[in-house]
């Protein structure tokens, strides 16, 4: 079992990089998220931003979810009720939003080469 990360959140398995390969458990309070119940709901988010990008533009579609999760986890921080250090919950995120992008970038990459070459 590994060291509680901020948000009450402990990954238990793989690394973020390593999360499409071997199964993850995220526990949040008494819930037990499997890595397929988090890419469920992560692609709930990304098919309402799809189905959005038909009435506005990408780049201020990518602006609003970022500003949405930015006041969701400002929200759930606050809701903790923790009096812990609010730099380290900072860090813990943007490095997770870093890791993530960082992931997500590889994939498109390796899976539609083409997508990124384009204007």
């Amino acid at each position: 079992m590994g060291k509680p990360i901020p948000f009450s959140i402990e990954v238990r398995g793989s690394p973020v990089s390593e999360r499409r390969v071997h199964k993850t458990t995220v526990i949040t309070g008494e819930t037990i998220m499997l890595e397929s119940d988090f890419f469920e709901v992560s692609d709930e988010f990304i098919n309402l931003a799809n189905d959005l990008g038909d009435e506005w533009a990408q780049p201020m579609l990518s602006a609003s979810i970022m500003h949405a999760a930015a006041r969701f986890n400002a929200f759930h921080l606050m809701s903790q009720n923790d009096t812990g250090d609010i730099n380290t919950a900072i860090d813990f995120l943007t490095t997770q939003y870093k890791q993530m992008l960082i992931e997500n970038l590889r994939e498109l990459r390796s899976d539609q080469p083409d997508m990124l070459n384009h204007s």
